[in-house]
C-alpha cells in the first residue's frame, strides 16, 4: 500500500535520515543538559580519534634528517 508517491532515490533516503537525526537530537534535548553534555563529550572524543591516530602514525614515519634539510634556518656554526 503506497501512502505517498515518493520515489526511493538516494536523495529521498538522505533527507529522511537528516529529518530523523533532527528529531533524535530534539528528543535528546528534552532529556536535559546532562545527557546532552555526555553526547557532546562523546562526539568530541570520536572526532579527535582520527586526528590522534594520524598524529601517532606520522611520528612513526618522521625523519629528522629530512626536516633539518628542508629547514630554512641554517646554523652558522656548521
Amino acid at each position: 500500500m503506497l501512502l505517498l508517491p515518493i520515489e526511493d532515490s538516494p536523495g529521498v533516503r538522505l533527507g529522511g535520515g537528516q529529518i530523523a537525526l533532527i528529531w533524535l537530537m530534539f528528543a535528546l534535548n528534552l532529556l536535559g543538559p546532562r545527557p546532552i553534555a555526555r553526547f557532546q563529550s562523546m562526539c568530541v572524543v570520536l572526532g579527535l580519534l582520527p586526528v590522534a591516530l594520524i598524529l601517532t602514525a606520522g611520528w612513526a614515519y618522521f625523519d629528522p634528517a629530512v626536516y633539518r634539510a628542508a629547514s630554512t634556518y641554517r646554523d652558522s656554526r656548521t
